[in-house]
């Protein structure tokens, strides 16, 4: 199945976001372990605020989603939440993103890029390296 995938920050909060077939089919699970979200952030204010689910638990959270029909989530987080999610046995394929890119305190636009190597497979890690570049993008 083709899939594309978008993505959204509110904070510290961990975002799934999943559909079953096309973008306009893309629903937002947001994942808060406390429960408290801000009735004016984003996610409840935008146009995809009817198409926003709101879980405590994020195994919780892939099981409902699961059982709603959708075939892909897309979970972006800590470790905590991958954790959470293999140990629950709800992990089918694993794909990591790495973006070489040091922000800290300093706006995007300062950001220091790195260039990415290509990577090595060694008993079965992946290791990549970036390399510095001169200019920041």
């Amino acid at each position: 199945m083709s899939s594309s995938w978008a993505r959204r920050r509110c904070g510290g909060t961990t975002l799934l976001l999943c559909h079953t077939r096309r973008n306009d089919d893309l629903w937002r699970a947001v994942v808060s372990r406390s429960g408290s979200l801000p009735q004016n952030a984003q996610i409840f204010t935008d146009a995809a605020k009817d198409r926003t689910l709101v879980y405590r638990d994020p195994v919780e959270a892939v099981r409902d989603l699961g059982a709603r029909g959708f075939m892909s989530v897309l979970c972006e987080g800590g470790f905590g939440l991958a954790r959470a999610l293999a140990d629950a046995d709800l992990v089918d394929e694993w794909v990591s993103i790495l973006c070489p890119l040091v922000i800290g305190e300093r706006p995007l636009a300062d950001a220091r890029r790195f260039l990415p190597q290509p990577p090595a497979v060694r008993g079965g890690d992946l290791f990549s390296t970036s390399l510095r570049r001169a200019d920041p993008f």
